[in-house]
């Protein structure tokens, strides 16, 4: 029987505000990278048909021009959809090792208007993640 091949997919999406202002430095390879955490809320109803709310926080995490647009334009509370993907390491602590699950951004668009242009920033994209042409040539 041959081999049953399917498609190795990591793409995440979700939407959010940020639980803290975003935290920047400069790693020994010399690459920026920004950390933060998103809160995403789902809501739905339980067995009695009363409203329940369910939030998820996730870890993210931002490099190069894309950290630095995340650092600049976004703090608490600042609502945010982002694509990426999952990534998974270990860290070393003082009660051993741990593993850690956080999603390296590729796409970040900021949902809040500026207040000085009552106006949507762009959506700013990460370095090191190649970009899909479109099929056949085709305008995107």
């Amino acid at each position: 029987m041959p081999e049953l091949r399917f498609p190795e997919i990591n793409q995440v999406a979700c939407s959010g505000r940020l639980t803290r202002d975003p935290e920047s430095r400069i790693t020994e390879s010399g690459k920026l990278r920004a950390t933060f955490d998103i809160a995403v809320n789902l809501n739905y109803r339980d067995r009695n048909g009363d409203w329940q709310q369910e939030t998820t926080f996730i870890p993210v995490v931002s490099w190069d021009k894309l950290a630095d647009a995340v650092t600049e334009h976004l703090q608490k509370g600042s609502g945010i959809f982002l694509t990426g993907r999952l990534h998974s390491r270990k860290v070393e602590g003082a009660n051993g090792s741990r593993s850690v699950l956080e999603v390296v951004a590729r796409t970040v668009q900021f949902l809040d208007r500026k207040k000085e242009q009552d106006t949507y920033p762009e959506t700013f994209k990460g370095q090191g993640e190649p970009e899909t042409p479109p099929p056949n040539g085709q305008r995107a």
